[in-house]
């Protein structure tokens, strides 16, 4: 079995070095990815997840709604006809991927606040990208910048951000690289980001990089969502960081973390 496992984990490293050798442009990522595994060697921050105690504390979307953004109902976005005609359409390719962040939190959030300037991390299909997209679309106001690098499955290439229909894109601008790549370039523009949301290197050091990178760059009373939390204490260590109170919000069984700076 031990040696099964190495065996594959060799398989994986050789897999990475000839996609990466071939795609050279994203080769920083390959290092990162190689730096936080032998921090991970040295560490027990990636495997640590977080305590019930903490997540106990969570709130529901509807309530997050209502109670902190003052807002009387919650739109369903998953009923919408937009979502549902996509997810037909897209039937076959769903079951490739992870499940989608809370589009009911993300899409409310969007339609409330009415954000001129949104940026997400980390894409796949493009789930959130669509609830972002039309909540620009009903408020006509405001533009998504997105970034996901392209699967290195050559079968998949050109499956991030499917779910956005052509009438969509307009609002849109779609980076099609790792974060360590682009986001330099996307904050020397001088943007203040009204939300950011993460859903992209769900390890303990790569979301802490993209955290701190990032933060600068929110305006004050913007939104900082984050997806999965409880898969470590990244978001917890970092809300401590800044000194901001998080939320914690609870949908089908997944955590999302919330700081408004």
């Amino acid at each position: 079995m031990q040696s099964q496992k190495k065996q594959n984990k060799f398989k994986t490293l050789l897999f990475y070095l000839l996609w990466y050798s071939r795609n050279y442009k994203y080769f920083l990522n390959f290092l990162f990815i190689l730096t936080n595994k032998i921090k991970n060697i040295f560490s027990s921050k990636e495997k640590i997840k977080v305590k019930k105690k903490y997540l106990k504390k969570n709130i529901s979307t509807i309530k997050f709604v209502k109670e902190i953004l003052k807002k009387k109902d919650l739109i369903d976005f998953e009923s919408k006809r937009i979502y549902l005609n996509r997810k037909k359409i897209l039937k076959n390719k769903i079951k490739y991927y992870g499940g989608a962040a809370d589009l009911n939190l993300i899409y409310n959030i969007s339609i409330i606040t009415r954000p001129k300037n949104i940026l997400e991390s980390g894409v796949a299909l493009g789930w959130s990208s669509l609830a972002f997209l039309q909540s620009i679309k009903e408020n006509k106001i405001g533009c998504l910048s997105s970034i996901d690098m392209p699967y290195m499955n050559k079968n998949k290439v050109s499956y991030v951000g499917m779910a956005v229909p052509r009438e969509l894109k307009k609002n849109w601008k779609l980076y099609k690289y790792p974060d360590r790549v682009i986001l330099q370039s996307l904050i020397k523009k001088g943007i203040k980001f009204d939300i950011v949301h993460y859903d992209s290197d769900k390890s303990y050091y790569g979301r802490m990089w993209f955290y701190k990178k990032i933060w600068s760059h929110i305006r004050r009373g913007g939104l900082f969502i984050s997806d999965d939390v409880k898969d470590n204490y990244a978001f917890i260590d970092f809300a401590k960081y800044v000194n901001k109170k998080y939320y914690l919000i609870k949908s089908k069984n997944k955590f999302s973390g919330i700081i408004i700076k």
